[in-house]
């Protein structure tokens, strides 16, 4: 009798919990239809707008005065464009003289005559330049350089002999000199000359400094009199960067 009722309890018990597994399926179930239900509604109207919005875009290509009118505005379009393109042949005449000038880098611009891949070409050539320029760089060193304008000047009238140098005579200052006029006036004349950069390439200035020493070696007392009051200085560039 106790094995009876056992088993019937067990049986009864396990029907429940099979009832209340299928409770929680249609519970699921509904929420999964509901769910469908929201999304078909979503995507219909979301389908709508997007047919609406493709619809003001073709109504807009197809306006005269249209924003989207890709044909009536390729005209100004293109003159624009080869406006700044030959602004930038331009450029690249000037980019590419100064690039073999001064950086040694002679590779020929494209044929401006050939209409065909000209802007293609000239994009090639930018960019072989500017990795030329940035591996140039990479080997560019930077010095000081110290230079007597008394020295300099009395030795431009004396023929320039690298082994004889200690011989030139730099204690001259009086008025026939160059440098003696050029004291009095208070307006000195130079040149940088190239044997002072010996086996240097592609040398170039970054910049000037100017000191004034009243009481050097070999120095007159009659050249430190003539100073007197404030001393300024004014360096005037040659009109031209580049004369050879």
């Amino acid at each position: 009798m106790a094995n009876q009722y056992s088993s019937n309890y067990l049986q009864n018990n396990s029907y429940q919990k099979l009832l209340d597994i299928s409770n929680m399926k249609v519970d699921a179930l509904r929420a999964a239809l509901d769910w469908e239900q929201a999304n078909r509604d979503f995507q219909f109207r979301r389908t709508n707008i997007s047919r609406a919005y493709q619809y003001k875009k073709i109504a807009s290509s197809n306006d005269s005065n249209g924003i989207l009118n890709y044909n009536k505005r390729l005209t100004p379009l293109g003159d624009r464009f080869k406006q700044d393109f030959l602004n930038a042949l331009a450029r690249l005449q000037v980019c590419s003289l100064g690039l073999d000038k001064i950086y040694g880098y002679s590779a020929p611009l494209p044929n401006i005559a050939e209409q065909d891949g000209l802007f293609d070409d000239c994009i090639t050539w930018t960019r072989n330049a500017i990795n030329y320029y940035n591996r140039f760089s990479k080997l560019d060193q930077t010095y000081v350089l110290r230079i007597s304008l008394r020295n300099l000047l009395i030795k431009s009238t004396q023929p320039f002999n690298p082994e004889k140098q200690s011989e030139i005579d730099t204690t001259a200052v009086d008025s026939s000199t160059s440098y003696g006029q050029m004291l009095a006036k208070g307006i000195f004349q130079f040149n940088i000359d190239e044997h002072l950069f010996l086996n240097q390439k592609h040398v170039r200035i970054r910049g000037i400094n100017m000191f004034v020493s009243l009481t050097p070696y070999k120095r007159l007392q009659a050249n430190i009199d003539m100073v007197n009051g404030c001393i300024m200085a004014e360096i005037i560039p040659p009109p031209t960067s580049y004369s050879g």
